[in-house]
Order: structure tokens, then C-alpha cells, then sequence
């Protein structure tokens, strides 16, 4: 019989969504936890604000791809904390959701990277089943809803 290795301990994210100037709308409580931030410090502050000014030219990569695609699109961008640490995140965005503007999630990845490594640990794309998951996130479902409705334990959605 083959040994099953350990799960892997959900990674911390945030969710919320943008209006048509990227200013932040809505924001998960998460925020405070994963990032420092209360979410009032952050409604109405541009998603930019948020990202590293050396990746700020990869950010905006990212929106524009976003806009072309239906799926939206993601990428490994550092993201600064409260504290002014930047910390590695998973960035995904899609147009629509709850608005006319994106809807996004932030996806902490616990592994900071070394200085100066060039290599990020967070896949560029997603897997058709994680987009499932991420899209059902960021249009305001919960774990416990998105795991019914894709015909997954819940520990898979929060993993």
C-alpha cells in the first residue's frame, strides 16, 4: 500500500474586488491577518499601492493580460505588508465578478524567496480545475459552498 504524504497547510489568502480605476472596493477581513492592513486603510486605494514598486512594471503585464482574457490571469509579484516587508503572492485577477470592474485573490506563499532569487515558487498559470476553485473565490464563494458545488472535500478548496 502506498504512504500518503501529509497535506499541505492551506496557504493564507485574501479576496476582493476593483473598480474601473483598479481602486480597491471590497476587501476580505483576511487582509489584516495576511498583510497587516485593516481593510478601511485599503477601500479606495489603487491594488498598485499594494505591489513592490520594483514589480509595479510586471503588475501592470498582469492587468493587461487580465483584461484580454475571460479566465483572467496571474502571476508571482511581491506584494508589501503593513510593516513595509514585501512578501510573495500568487496575484489573480479577472474582469467582471463583482463588478464592472476585477474581481482578485491574493495567495500568500508561505516560502519567501532569498534575496535577489529570480525564480518565483508560484506557478504563472493555473490548472483548469485550480481556476475553477480561484473564480469561485474571487466571485465571493465560500470554501465550503465551491467544494460541493465541484465535487471536492473541503480541505482540497482551502489547499
Amino acid at each position: 500500500m502506498q504512504e500518503r504524504s501529509p497535506a499541505a497547510p492551506p496557504r493564507p489568502f485574501v479576496v476582493g474586488s476593483l473598480d474601473r480605476r483598479m481602486a480597491i472596493e471590497r476587501i476580505a477581513f483576511d487582509v489584516q491577518a495576511v498583510l497587516g492592513f485593516a481593510p478601511e486603510d485599503l477601500i479606495g486605494s489603487p491594488l498598485s499601492r499594494l505591489v513592490v514598486p520594483t514589480e509595479r512594471g510586471r503588475f501592470t503585464d498582469l492587468v493587461a493580460r487580465a483584461g484580454r482574457s475571460a479566465d483572467g490571469a496571474g502571476d508571482a509579484l511581491a506584494i508589501r505588508s503593513r510593516s513595509g516587508a514585501p512578501r510573495l503572492c500568487h496575484l489573480l485577477l479577472r474582469r467582471g465578478g463583482l463588478g464592472p470592474g476585477y474581481s482578485f485573490a491574493l495567495i500568500l506563499n508561505e516560502a519567501e524567496p532569498e534575496a535577489g532569487e529570480a525564480e518565483r515558487s508560484l506557478p504563472a498559470t493555473l490548472s483548469p480545475r485550480e481556476s475553477e476553485v480561484v473564480n469561485a473565490l474571487v466571485d465571493g464563494d465560500r470554501p465550503p459552498a465551491i467544494a460541493r458545488n465541484l465535487h471536492l472535500t473541503p480541505a482540497t478548496v482551502r489547499n
